[in-house]
């Protein structure tokens, strides 16, 4: 009587079995990507807030600066006038407008601090928005690949049931 080989069978199994593990891997890998993905989107929105919020602390130091310049110049003009300068010489308007020209100056400069900052964290930004990319074309990558693995197991394991039931079939004389 012939019986057909179990060692096809086996086979067979042992296919399916290491078809499921890797379905399970892949399920593993997928959520581990997809963390990594939020985690660099929520990373870059972190970074890009930051820069704004640099950005703007750069605008009001500077408009701070700015007031503070002027304050202290009229306060000059009139600690001047309190001595009987005569505040509207040249030399007084002078003075005063030195005093504007340089309130303006540093209020530029502590602008272009800030600025620097903010470009800084754009910069973070979009490093991290590069990284989720990356991230997102492994993952598509990985889908292609596991794709591909799982046909090529799915098709030998149809090739090795096709063939023992086969050899079944035709009397199992090997």
């Amino acid at each position: 009587m012939c019986t057909p080989d179990s060692n096809p069978l086996g086979t067979i199994l042992n296919l399916a079995t290491g078809i499921t593990k890797e379905a399970l891997n892949y399920n593993a890998e997928r959520q581990n990507n997809e963390y990594k993905t939020r985690l660099a989107l929520n990373n870059a929105q972190i970074a890009q807030n930051e820069a704004l919020r640099q950005k703007q602390l750069g605008i009001e130091q500077s408009r701070l600066e700015k007031i503070s310049g002027i304050q202290e110049a009229n306060k000059q003009k009139a600690i001047s006038a309190a001595s009987n300068f005569d505040v509207a010489s040249v030399t007084s308007q002078i003075n005063y407008q030195d005093n504007i020209s340089m309130s303006n100056y540093q209020a530029d400069v502590i602008e272009e601090e800030y600025n620097t900052k903010a470009k800084s964290y754009f910069n973070q930004a979009n490093s991290y928005l590069k990284q989720a990319d990356s991230y997102q074309n492994q993952y598509n990558n990985s889908v292609f690949q596991n794709a591909l693995n799982a046909l090529g197991k799915t098709a030998k394991v149809s090739n090795e049931w096709i063939s023992t039931k086969d050899k079944a079939n035709s009397g199992g004389w090997y």
